[in-house]
This record gives C-alpha cells, sequence and structure tokens, in this order.
C-alpha cells in the first residue's frame, strides 16, 4: 500500500512539472505557432488541463485494474 502511495505520489509530480512546463514554455511558443495552424486560441488554453485530465484517468483506471485483480 506504502508503495502505490509512492507511485501515485510520484505520477502526480510528474503530471503537475509537465503543466507547469507546458503552461510557461507551451504557451507563448504555441501562440505564435497557432496563426500557422487553424487551431483556436481556447484549444491552447484547455490543452494543459486536458493533458492533466487524461493522466488523472489512466492512473484512476490502472488503480481500479490493481484494486479488481487483487478481489479475484
Amino acid at each position: 500500500m506504502d508503495q502505490l502511495l509512492g507511485k501515485i505520489f510520484q505520477l502526480i509530480a510528474i503530471a503537475a512539472f509537465l503543466y507547469g512546463t507546458l503552461t510557461t514554455f507551451g504557451q507563448p511558443l504555441l501562440s505564435e505557432q497557432y496563426q500557422m495552424f487553424f487551431f483556436p486560441r481556447w484549444f491552447f488554453n484547455w490543452a494543459p488541463g486536458i493533458v492533466i485530465g487524461s493522466v488523472l484517468m489512466l492512473i484512476l483506471m490502472y488503480l481500479n485494474k490493481q484494486s479488481n485483480m487483487k478481489k479475484k
């Protein structure tokens, strides 16, 4: 159980780090480049949130699978 909590916190730390790099470096780069592509501006405002959400969903799915395997 302690190992599991350690893994969860590790994943959260990685997700937070990625979010930080996306928001600090990603947004100035993307705001200049998005004129070349035809992505609307809201896409880049929501993208980091979507990334974190998907990472958290994967973590939850993995934990759910693990707990289901232990029950059997």
